[in-house]
């Protein structure tokens, strides 16, 4: 067995170095500019161990440019893009797939679905899932919205009248909000976290990326960094491994697996039966799948994986938001009340036509709400990195010309198949070409008048963001989040007067999402405190 175990070693290492040197041998990024690094850890710990998220990228685009290098593991440079032209060109159809080591951990943590998928199978799957998506169900799906937010808002009034301290951590009420929304309108099932129950699904999500990938230590990054020079195929074992992260990963995954499959028997059984005429996403995307011949549809395990996606990827991402969005509007009273008198002029012409709530047409006209929401997602993009290959050779266009380290002045940058990516969406929703010399600056001021620069291209499917991703990859589900903000916002800000307290400091900590922390704090996990005066009586 030893003598197997040492074979066994050498063949991986002899294959990593023979991968490690054709990679040598394409063509080279070298001369583009970019930070010191190490062979050993590149740039990694730089990217990983900041207590400010975005520092990093900011300071590099300040004084490289738009397109830059950095270092990965093991000497492999990777080329940092904050560029507008060339994210375009890079969210352009799927020339520019996920790189393997990213891919997997989607993999560990939602399955095989779109998220996971490339390609003409993220294609396939596009299609059978933009049903649940479309006009008609946003719609239907808003009344949940609202529901699940005055609630929020009636649990947060019965919190505050029982405490003296009025300050309260907000992230677990929005957590357990988006996460009670996904449950009713994506899969027809009540999680009822905001009634305080609590189930083995539920405890598993609680602090899941802070457990998992917060701050990794220095051999975490060296063994992820080996997974980009082995075969793809079998990656996949990688998940059986003792490591912390794994291990974390795989509890989460057997639990969201069963409870989804259990589900997702439930609503085809009842389909089959003719029993189920139900609008949330889980069922129109079994009705769809069904209308599908065996080529075009998608298997179980896919169906399972669409249903962990949504049941992570579907309440995370819009809590985040939420936490930085009161957050920023804690610390601007001004704003506040710019806001609450834009929706006590609605309200009041809702009233007057005998409505007893907003409608979706309601929310989008309040543009000081929606600038809000707009520049939140511009300045606190929760997937703040997308990371990326070169499918085959390429030359990326740029719309802002870098000087080289041999002193030349391009216009693009010429890559090899396999050459690894990395958009930066922090550092492209800070570009000063697109957003003006106070793109530093958090001001949603700047979407109430805002006109484009002529002859700058951008990037992003709403607020031109990225923050959403772009092109065939966008998020599928940005619409249902938008909508969602709105209805969350405006709930808020009915109910509460927001403030920040003081001597709190607030940290973008990278955790695959961005996630926010209180300096000196973090064994508590995931905080924001936000002070709430109520405004009504309850």
């Amino acid at each position: 067995m030893g003598l197997f175990k040492s074979c066994a070693a050498v063949v991986v290492a002899i294959y990593i170095a023979v991968q490690w040197y054709q990679r040598r041998r394409h063509r080279s990024i070298k001369d583009v500019q970019g930070p010191p690094s190490s062979w050993l850890f590149g740039n990694e710990l730089d990217i990983w161990w900041q207590d400010q998220l975005g520092e990093t990228d900011f300071k590099w685009m300040a004084e490289y440019g738009s397109a830059w290098r950095v270092g990965g593991c093991f000497g492999e440079d990777v080329l940092m893009l904050a560029d507008p032209k060339a994210l375009q060109h890079i969210f352009r159809g799927y020339n520019y797939p996920k790189r393997a080591d990213f891919r997997q951990t989607i993999r560990f943590l939602t399955g095989t679905g779109l998220l996971y998928a490339d390609g003409a199978d993220h294609h396939r799957q596009k299609r059978v899932i933009d049903p649940g998506f479309g006009p008609a169900q946003l719609r239907q799906f808003y009344s949940v919205f609202r529901s699940k937010a005055a609630k929020l808002s009636s649990r947060l009034h019965e919190v505050v009248k029982k405490s003296d301290d009025k300050t309260i951590n907000i992230a677990p009420w929005l957590a357990h909000t988006t996460l009670d929304i996904i449950g009713e309108t994506a899969l027809n099932y009540s999680f009822n976290t905001l009634d305080g129950h609590q189930d083995e699904l539920t405890s598993v999500y609680e602090n899941l990326f802070i457990d998992a990938v917060t701050f990794p230590p220095a051999g975490a990054l060296l063994f992820k960094g080996l997974w980009c020079y082995l075969p793809e195929r079998i990656l996949p074992i990688m998940a059986y491994l003792p490591a912390k992260q794994l291990r974390v990963f795989r509890r989460y995954m057997t639990v969201a697996r069963k409870v989804a499959s259990g589900l997702l028997d439930e609503a085809s059984r009842e389909i089959h039966t003719g029993q189920n005429n139900r609008r949330d996403v889980m069922s129109l995307m079994v009705r769809a799948n069904s209308d599908q011949n065996h080529k075009q549809g998608m298997s179980n395990d896919e169906l399972v994986s669409q249903m962990t996606t949504l049941m992570l990827a579907g309440h995370e991402t819009t809590a985040s938001t939420m936490n930085w969005l009161l957050w920023e509007l804690s610390k601007d009273l001004g704003y506040q009340a710019l806001c609450r008198e834009e929706i006590a002029h609605i309200r009041s012409q809702v009233i007057a036509r005998g409505d007893d709530d907003f409608s979706v047409a309601d929310l989008e006209n309040m543009p000081h709400v929606t600038a809000i929401i707009k520049e939140t997602l511009r300045f606190h993009p929760i997937a703040y990195h997308l990371v990326r290959k070169a499918g085959h050779d390429d030359v990326i266009p740029l719309s802002t010309p870098i000087r080289t380290k041999s002193g030349q002045l391009v216009t693009e940058i010429p890559v090899s198949k396999g050459q690894s990516v990395i958009a930066s969406v922090c550092a492209y929703n800070r570009v000063p070409e697109v957003w003006g010399d106070d793109a530093h600056v958090f001001d949603p001021r700047r979407y109430l008048n805002r006109q484009k620069k002529e002859g700058v291209p951008v990037v992003g499917v709403y607020g031109d963001v990225l923050t959403f991703a772009a092109g065939a990859r966008a998020c599928i589900g940005w619409k249902f989040s938008v909508i969602e903000l709105h209805s969350l916002v405006v709930e808020m800000l009915e109910n509460f007067e927001l403030s920040f307290p003081e001597g709190k400091t607030i940290l973008r900590v990278p955790a695959i999402a961005m996630t926010c922390m209180v300096e000196g704090e973090r064994e508590k996990g995931v905080q924001m405190p936000i002070h709430l005066k109520p405004l009504v009586n309850r």
